[in-house]
């Protein structure tokens, strides 16, 4: 802390994790980028930057839901057995990340509905090499995680099947 650059610690701390995160994406890290933007959102949070907060949690939500992760490669990595049924699925997002997001909404006061337009607006800019979910999918798996509804979650998770087996697995062959 006491060496060139001068300032204050926790821009320091925001400076390193900046570039964590770019190593991360140029390494193809992408769990390692997830959670890297995760410990940011939290950094955020606990400066009470709720809506630069609640735009970084809508990216990790979206990582979470693309099927991307460490070392990715799409020639390698995709397994359909890995990402569905829902009961079975390694594409979900994590109850904290869900709680989190719901922290920033009330922090915020947004209704759903500006809550949807904000995750939606968020998730849409983000370019990843592969996604499984649309963001209009994302934000409503979003909702149905926060309602534990078990049954539409399955219902949407049987029905991005069939596209993406059209999407990824076709050109494969």
């Amino acid at each position: 802390m006491h060496t060139p650059p001068y300032m204050p610690y926790r821009d320091k701390i925001w400076g390193y994790l900046n570039k964590r995160c770019m190593k991360h994406m140029s390494n193809k890290d992408y769990g390692l980028y997830r959670n890297c933007r995760h410990e940011m959102a939290r950094f955020l949070k606990e400066e009470k930057k709720y809506k630069n907060a609640l735009s970084i949690m809508a990216e990790v939500a979206f990582v979470d839901l693309s099927g991307v992760d460490n070392n990715f490669d799409p020639e390698m990595d995709i397994s359909i057995q890995d990402f569905f049924p829902y009961e079975n699925s390694l594409v979900r997002i994590a109850p904290g990340i869900v709680s989190e997001i719901f922290d920033c909404q009330k922090e915020l006061g947004f209704s759903d509905s500006e809550l949807k337009n904000f995750l939606l607006d968020s998730m849409e800019q983000l370019k990843l090499p592969m996604r499984i979910f649309t963001p209009e999918e994302s934000v409503r798996i979003v909702f149905l995680e926060r309602d534990q509804n078990t049954e539409e979650l399955k219902r949407l998770y049987s029905n991005v099947k069939q596209r993406f087996r059209k999407k990824y697995l076709k050109r494969r062959m």
